[in-house]
């Protein structure tokens, strides 16, 4: 049994000890949960990345039982943002999908102020 915590991506934050819940958090913490809970994935590791986080959960890509890429939903269909901040090898893609993600006004996307997104977000639009 290991946590694991999803690469180049950040979610809204929904349970962060002392931190409210975040614009659209309930939304992705819904969307991921329709898609993996109880359903067959693959957890897949990337060279590029560290295998732990310094909280020791794993750090992967999750393939869904239909193929497609939980990291890779999460942005295309704005329920989260690309997280490039560290090294992973596929920072370019989503920083992509995000893009599109944004020009389509799709999820959290279609409201979202700078100051409902996570602190390091804040300082990258600013």
């Amino acid at each position: 049994h290991t946590r694991i915590r999803l690469l180049g991506v950040d979610t809204p934050e929904t349970k962060k000890p002392d931190t409210p819940i975040m614009y659209f958090g309930p939304e992705a913490s819904a969307f991921t949960k329709e898609k993996t809970l109880g359903k067959k994935i693959t957890v897949i590791m990337d060279a590029r990345s560290h295998p732990r986080d310094k909280y020791g959960r794993l750090l992967a890509h999750i393939q869904l039982d239909n193929g497609k890429i939980l990291n890779e939903e999460l942005i295309s269909n704005g329920f989260a943002y690309a997280d490039t901040r560290f090294p992973q090898s596929f920072n370019k893609k989503y920083a992509q999908l995000e893009k599109q993600a944004m020009k389509a006004k799709v999820g959290l996307w279609e409201k979202v102020t700078v100051d409902q997104m996570p602190k390091w977000r804040q300082n990258k639009n600013k």
